[in-house]
C-alpha cells in the first residue's frame, strides 16, 4: 500500500512539473500575443470573438456529456467502453454543432448582435473538432501523463493565437483573426493528442456502462452552473450594454483570468486524477489539499491583490492608452481571481471522491445569485458589475471550500492557519506596489517603463521575503509538498552523496 502510495505521489509529483513548465509558457505566449493583439484589434473587434466564444464554451460543455471526467475516474476502461463512449461523443458533439449553425440567428438575436451569426456558425465547426480531443485527452489524464497534454495545448495555442491571428490581425481582419485562430488551436491539439493517445477508429452507439452517465450528467451539471458563474456576467453585458462594451470587459477579465486560469486548470486535472485514485485515503488527500491550498495562496494573493493596486497601470503600460477605460473593471477582477483559484483547488478533489453532487448545489446556488445580483445592477458601470462578480467569486470559494473541510474532516482552523501567511505577503506587496506606483508617478516616467519598475519592485521584494524568512512563508504543509520535487529530491541525494 505504502509502496502503491509513493508510486501515485511520484506521478502526481511529475505531473506537476510539467504543468507547471506549461503553465509558464502559455503564459507567456497568451500574454506575449495579447499585447501585440490589443494594440492591433479595437474592443468591438474583441466583443465580436468574445460574443462568439460566448456560445462555444456553452456548447461544448454540454456536447462533452461530462464523459471526459467520467472515464478519468472509472477504475477500469475496457476497449467496448472507449469505443462506445466515442460513439456518443460524436453524436452528441455533432447534434450541439448543428443546433449551434442553425441557431445561429437566434443566438445573434438574444445578444442583439446580428453580426455574430457569421461567427457563430464558424464555431459549430469547432466544436466538431473538440470532439477529436476529449477521448484522448482523457485516456492521458489516466495516465497521469501531463507532458504530452501540456505540449499539445502550448503548440496550439502558438499554432492559432501567435503564427495564425497576430499576421491576421496585421492584415485588418480584425475580430475575425481570433476566430480562425481558435480552430487552428483546436486542429493543432487534436492532432497532438490523437497521436499521443490514439482512440478507436470505429465507434459503437450501444448503452453506457452503468455510472458512467450518472457521474458525466452531474459533471455537466457542475460545469453549466460554473459556466453561468463565470460567463454570465459577459452574457448579459453583451446583451444590454453591446459589443464594445463587451470587448472592454473581455479583455479585462482575460488579462486577469489568463494566468489564474492555466493554474486553475492545470491543478484540476492533476488533482482529479490523483484523488480519484486515492479516493478513501483521507490523510493524504487532507494534507496534499491544504498544501495545495497555501502554494495556490501564495502564488495568487501577493499577484493580484498587487495588480488591483496599480490595476491602470497595468492596463495601459500593456495594452495602450485606448484601453484606459478597463482599468477600474481590471481591478476589481482582480481581486476576484484568487478566490477563483482557491475554490477550484476544492472541486477536483470531490470529483475524485465522487462527491459531485455537492459541487453541484454549490454552483447552482451561486449562479442563481449572481443572475439575480447582475440583474439589478445592470444599470450601472461596468466597474460596479465587476466588483460585483467579485463578491460572488468570494463566497462561491467560502462554500466550496467549508464543504470540502467537512467531506475530510479538516478543521476550519487549519485551513485558516494555511492562508495567514499569504495573505500577510499580499498585505505587503499591495503596499509596496502602491508606493512604488506614487513615485514613480512624480518622475513622469512613460506607461511601459512605470509598468516595468513595479513588477521589478514586486518581484524583489517577494525574492526578499522568501529568503528572510522561508520558513514562516512556506509552513510544514507546503514543505512537505516540495520536497517531493523530482528536482529538490535530486539535490538533497547529491547532498547526502558529499557531490
Amino acid at each position: 500500500m505504502n509502496g502503491e502510495r509513493a508510486a501515485l505521489l511520484g506521478k502526481a509529483m511529475r505531473a506537476f512539473k510539467w504543468n507547471v513548465l506549461g503553465i509558464l509558457a502559455r503564459i507567456l505566449l497568451q500574454f506575449g500575443a495579447m499585447v501585440v493583439l490589443a494594440r492591433l484589434i479595437d474592443p468591438a473587434g474583441f466583443g465580436f470573438f468574445g460574443g462568439s466564444l460566448l456560445v462555444y464554451g456553452l456548447a461544448v460543455l454540454m456536447a462533452d456529456l461530462g464523459l471526459g471526467m467520467a472515464l478519468v475516474q472509472r477504475g477500469e476502461l475496457t476497449e467496448d467502453i472507449r469505443r462506445t463512449a466515442w460513439g456518443h461523443l460524436l453524436l452528441s458533439h455533432a447534434g450541439v454543432a448543428a443546433g449551434v449553425y442553425w441557431g445561429a440567428p437566434w443566438f445573434a438575436a438574444l445578444l442583439e448582435a446580428p453580426d455574430l451569426q457569421d461567427g457563430i456558425r464558424v464555431m459549430a465547426l469547432a466544436i466538431m473538432i473538440t470532439a477529436f480531443i476529449v477521448l484522448p485527452t482523457a485516456e492521458l489524464r489516466r495516465r497521469i501523463d501531463f507532458r504530452r497534454i501540456q505540449m499539445a495545448q502550448v503548440t496550439g495555442y502558438f499554432a492559432g493565437f501567435v503564427l495564425t491571428a497576430i499576421p491576421l490581425a496585421v492584415l485588418g481582419w480584425g475580430g475575425w483573426s481570433l476566430v480562425v485562430a481558435l480552430l487552428v488551436q483546436q486542429l493543432v491539439m487534436a492532432a497532438i493528442c490523437a497521436h499521443a493517445a490514439p482512440q478507436p477508429l470505429r465507434p459503437r452507439w450501444t448503452r453506457l456502462p452503468v455510472g458512467l452517465p450518472t457521474f458525466g450528467l452531474r459533471v455537466v451539471g457542475s460545469n453549466l452552473a460554473n459556466w453561468v458563474t463565470e460567463n454570465l456576467d459577459n452574457l448579459l453585458i453583451a446583451r444590454f450594454k453591446g459589443l464594445g462594451a463587451l470587448g472592454v470587459y473581455s479583455v479585462s477579465y482575460s488579462l486577469a483570468r489568463t494566468p489564474v486560469n492555466h493554474v486553475v486548470n492545470t491543478i484540476q486535472q492533476v488533482v482529479f486524477a490523483t484523488s480519484s485514485r486515492a479516493q478513501e485515503d483521507h490523510a493524504s488527500l487532507s494534507r496534499g489539499y491544504l498544501a495545495l491550498l497555501k502554494a495556490v495562496a501564495l502564488v495568487t494573493l501577493p499577484i493580484f491583490f498587487g495588480a488591483a493596486v496599480v490595476a491602470d497601470s497595468v492596463v495601459v503600460g500593456l495594452y495602450g492608452a485606448r484601453w484606459s477605460e478597463a482599468g477600474p473593471v481590471f481591478a476589481a477582477l482582480c481581486v476576484a481571481m484568487p478566490f477563483h483559484a482557491l475554490m477550484a483547488v476544492a472541486g477536483p478533489i470531490l470529483w475524485g471522491r465522487g462527491r459531485t453532487g455537492v459541487e453541484l448545489k454549490v454552483q447552482t446556488a451561486v449562479a442563481i445569485a449572481l443572475l439575480v445580483v447582475l440583474m439589478l445592477l445592470m444599470q450601472h458601470s461596468l466597474t460596479v458589475l465587476a466588483w460585483a462578480v467579485c463578491a460572488v467569486y468570494a463566497a462561491r470559494a467560502t462554500l466550496m471550500t467549508v464543504a470540502l473541510a467537512r467531506d475530510l474532516d479538516i478543521p476550519l482552523v487549519r485551513i485558516v492557519r494555511a492562508l495567514r501567511s499569504p495573505l500577510l505577503l499580499a498585505a505587503a506587496v499591495m503596499l509596496l506596489l502602491g508606493v512604488m506606483e506614487s513615485v514613480l508617478m512624480g518622475t513622469h516616467a512613460g506607461a511601459v517603463l512605470r509598468l516595468a519598475g513595479l513588477v521589478g519592485a514586486a518581484s524583489a521584494g517577494l525574492l526578499l521575503i522568501g529568503m528572510l524568512w522561508p520558513r514562516q512563508v512556506l509552513g510544514d504543509d507546503l514543505a512537505f509538498l516540495f520536497t517531493r520535487l523530482p528536482l529538490l529530491q535530486r539535490l538533497s541525494a547529491m547532498r547526502g552523496a558529499g557531490v
